[in-house]
């Protein structure tokens, strides 16, 4: 069979090369490659449809001999230094020339290209481009990471394109621009001047970019900008300024006057001759890490339309209290990182549309009061999501009375030790909650009661464990996703979790867990994941999560259960090996790093629908295929980073394994024992008998036709079936030896080393008593005749019909090869097909 579908497949290679010389398209012939020619050689490039790839091609010129009807084309990577005029190449709208060395373009480089809309040009050498170097047609043209330059006088813009839309001058270590510089770039929408060194742009630089929408000139050196740079734009709606060495003071004390932040303030201690800039149309504002220090109620009044705001690290040490007031629109705020301590209790009080508040970390004091306080002047937030992470607040969480709209609290790192019973209760929208990482030792059982639609809440990191008696239990709640890891649970009790009916996702990771009472998870009815990982059991009772009928997966990662699967571990009270778990539903169970050395036929057949199985970083040497074999839905096997000792055992696994077709697809199991394969993955078994085997009880193995005797001592003496001469390897300690059995002559072996082999097998192995077998588990080693018996008649015909069929074979793959070199240098021009994939792909010659 496997000569003739080499035959088979040699014709079909052969009749596909023939019909593409007569230009016959055929389904098995798709068009993946072809062929550019320049200077006197050509280049392979990938085509799929009518994008050419010739990246990574070894170009040093321009190929002429494009294909028209192409609509991409990729040359980068390429050592290119100079790129000649393209040719008319009527329908390339993409054109990519990045990664190369290309020091200079022409004004007629791109010219011919008339549909031309995007070039890349990044990661080159230029210096410079003529400002008339673009094609009419061009919307997108990208020059990052280019040593541009121009002098501070030039008074000549830097590019004539009135049809561009979008210019990317980032990583170009520019240093100044001139006033002139987009002066043509009528309709220019898109600028991104980002990571350069420019420390100066006058105030009309972009005067005359009328449609411009997104500006990007963040981490540059520019100590301020002009108030009235953005006057101009009318359209202009996100700038990114983010990461300047700004250093501004926008709060002016009046007549020397100072100001007090401890009480509410006025608005007449200020001057509000300052602002930022003006922008009618701005709704996006990236100020992050540019140092503002202080800010007043005109700083940001001249952005009526402002949604997205932040302000994070910026150094910011005083927040007047109206200093938001003039941004009605505002939606989202951030404050992240800044020094001030004080924000007034109606701070947002105008601000009716802000949905988003970020403030993590902050580090002022009284922010608590401030947000979470209660009085009649204090005015509920329309807040949706509020984000204040590792702010040191008090130890006492009270309620979030002030945010009815509430549906998303992360106040993780707060140090808060205890919360009210109607800390929640206020905010019926609340859908997630993190408070991980605090010093929190329990939670009122009401505390949730009111959070019907609650669905995550995330409490890690806290003291919950360790405050436990037997009558305490977990709030109620309507939740489906609850994460207690790391909260110092040793035991958990019967009645702790009976008020979660609700649970899909528990998380225990991390604690100290020993073990639990029984019926413990029983009211998790709907309970499909439980992660027990980083935990400290020891043994686990094979029905703990039999009332959970919809559990699917369960993480043991990292717990030491050497001891839980040894056999003595998985005995049960009739001295017979059970099941490790009784979960029929359950389809994914981690088992990495668990120290687990043995596993037991019969441990699996309490989990019969696992699909994904991990068994990663763990002390395996064996695995019988037997006791995984009868899962039929296993899909995942993950053998990684075991000590596997490569014999005919892990041979047996291995076949299984690809047959399967298992996932992970790239992971290698790889071959501790024995030194010849040490470091090697398990494909490089060639030879299931290549095994080291430490010192056991020998047999002596003797080559003569007659029957033989074995006795009870460490030496026995084996007869093999067929009377010839037999090659043994015989392995002492770490050193491989080749030994041969003359006829009627015998030698000592280890007892390990001998097969188990069934009654039909033709090759030797020595035939052992019955006593053996039933002593001995089975061995690792196969041992194989010498070629010395004759050949009957039907051996002879295969071996005589193998040798034709694969001389045959060989002269289709020569002449298939001959008739292509033919076709190439006849008919230069002409379609020619693949070598390398005829099924897929078709090669083209132009």
């Amino acid at each position: 069979m496997i000569s003739y579908a080499l035959i088979h497949s040699s014709i079909i290679f052969l009749l596909c090369i023939i019909q593409l010389e007569d230009n016959i398209a055929e389904e098995k012939c798709a068009y993946d490659y072809m062929f550019l020619q320049y200077s006197n050689s050509s280049i392979r490039c990938k085509r799929k449809d009518q994008f050419v790839d010739c990246s990574h091609s070894g170009l040093t010129v321009i190929p002429s001999n494009i294909p028209n009807d192409a609509v991409s084309l990729d040359l980068s990577a390429n050592p290119l230094d100079k790129v000649a005029a393209f040719p008319d190449i009527r329908r390339l709208r993409r054109l990519r020339i990045a990664k190369h060395s290309l020091s200079e373009v022409s004004v007629n480089t791109f010219r011919a290209l008339k549909a031309l809309r995007i070039l890349d040009l990044s990661s080159n050498y230029l210096d410079s481009v003529p400002p008339n170097f673009a094609p009419p047609s061009l919307d997108t043209l990208i020059l990052a990471g280019n040593p541009l330059s121009w002098p501070e006088n030039e008074t000549k813009p830097i590019l004539r394109s009135p049809s561009l839309r979008t210019l990317d001058l980032s990583f170009c270590g520019i240093t100044s621009l001139p006033k002139s510089a987009f002066t043509y770039l009528t309709y220019l929408q898109n600028l991104d001047l980002s990571n350069n060194f420019i420390n100066h742009l006058d105030p009309d630089i972009f005067s005359s970019l009328s449609t411009l929408i997104t500006l990007n000139i963040s981490r540059n050196l520019l100590p301020r900008l002009s108030n009235t740079i953005f006057q101009n734009n009318p359209f202009l709606m996100h700038v990114n300024i983010s990461y300047n060495p700004w250093n501004l003071n926008l709060i002016e004390p009046r007549n020397g006057s100072t100001t007090s932040f401890g009480t509410t303030g006025s608005s007449s201690m200020y001057s509000y001759n300052t602002s930022i800039f003006s922008s009618l149309s701005l709704e996006v504002l990236d100020f992050s890490g540019c140092w503002l220090v202080k800010l007043s109620a005109k700083s940001l009044a001249s952005l009526p339309k402002l949604r997205y705001l932040s302000l994070s690290d910026t150094g910011l040490e005083r927040l007047d209290p109206y200093s938001f007031e003039q941004l009605t629109n505002l939606e989202s705020l951030d404050l992240s990182n800044n020094r001030f301590i004080y924000i007034h209790v109606n701070m947002f009080k105008r601000n009716t549309k802000l949905t988003s508040f970020t403030c993590s970390p902050c580090s002022f004091m009284f922010t608590f009061l401030s947000l979470f306080g209660t009085g009649n002047s204090m005015e509920p937030y329309s807040i949706k999501n509020l984000n204040i992470k590792g702010t040191p607040f008090g130890r006492i969480f009270y309620n979030t009375a002030r945010f009815p709209a509430l549906t998303k609290l992360q106040m993780s790192d707060t140090r808060i030790s205890s919360i009210s019973p109607t800390a929640f209760s206020l905010s019926p929208e609340l859908t997630e909650i993190d408070l991980s990482d605090c010093d929190i030792r329990e939670f009122p059982t009401t505390v949730f009661i009111s959070n019907n639609k609650l669905d995550r809440i995330k409490i890690s990191g806290n003291l919950l464990g360790g405050y436990l008696s037997n009558d305490t239990r977990f709030p109620f709640t309507t939740a489906t996703n609850l994460d207690l890891s790391d909260c110092k649970y040793h035991v958990i009790s019967k009645n702790y979790f009976s008020e979660l009916h609700s649970i899909v996702y528990l998380n225990l990771s991390g604690n100290p867990l020993i073990s639990w009472e029984e019926g413990s998870f029983s009211s998790m009815t709907n309970l499909q994941s439980i992660d027990l990982s980083r935990t400290l059991l020891v043994q686990l009772d094979s029905n703990a999560f039999i009332k959970n009928t919809l559990l699917k997966s369960l993480f043991l990662s990292n717990v030491q259960l050497g001891k839980v699967f040894s056999k003595k571990g998985l005995l049960n009270s009739n001295r017979s090996l059970s099941h490790f778990l009784h979960i029929p539903s359950l389809e994914e169970l981690d088992l990495s790093y668990c120290d687990i050395h043995h596993l037991t036929k019969g441990m699996f057949s309490g989990t019969p629908s696992l699909s994904k199985l991990s068994l990663v970083s763990n002390g395996l040497r064996s695995l019988n295929v037997s006791i995984i074999s009868k899962l039929s839905n296993l899909t995942f096997l993950d053998l990684q980073d075991n000590p596997w000792r490569c014999d005919c055992t892990l041979v047996e696994l291995r076949d299984w394994w690809y047959d399967k077709r298992m996932e992970p697809r790239k992971h290698w199991v790889i071959c501790e024992e024995p030194d010849e394969l040490h470091d090697r993955p398990w494909d490089a078994i060639a030879d299931c008998g290549s095994i080291y085997l430490r010192k056991k009880d020998y047999v002596k193995v003797e080559n003569k036709p007659n029957e033989g005797k074995s006795s009870k001592s460490s030496e026995v003496e084996v007869i093999p079936e067929i009377s010839s001469t037999v090659s043994i390897i015989q392995l002492s300690n770490t050193t491989r030896i080749g030994k041969t059995i003359p006829h009627n002559k015998s030698a000592v072996i280890p007892i390990t080393k001998i097969p188990h082999v069934d009654s039909k097998a033709t090759t030797f192995p020595p035939k052992v008593t019955e006593n053996y077998y039933t002593k001995h588990a089975k061995p690792l080693a196969i041992y194989k005749p010498s070629s010395s018996k004759p050949l009957d008649e039907s051996e002879v015909i295969m071996r005589a019909f193998k040798g034709v069929a694969l001389g045959f074979f060989g002269a289709v793959v020569i002449i298939s090869i001959a008739t292509m070199f033919f076709i190439v240098y006849r008919k230069k021009y002409r379609q020619i097909p693949s070598i390398s994939s005829c099924e897929t792909a078709n090669t083209w010659e132009l």
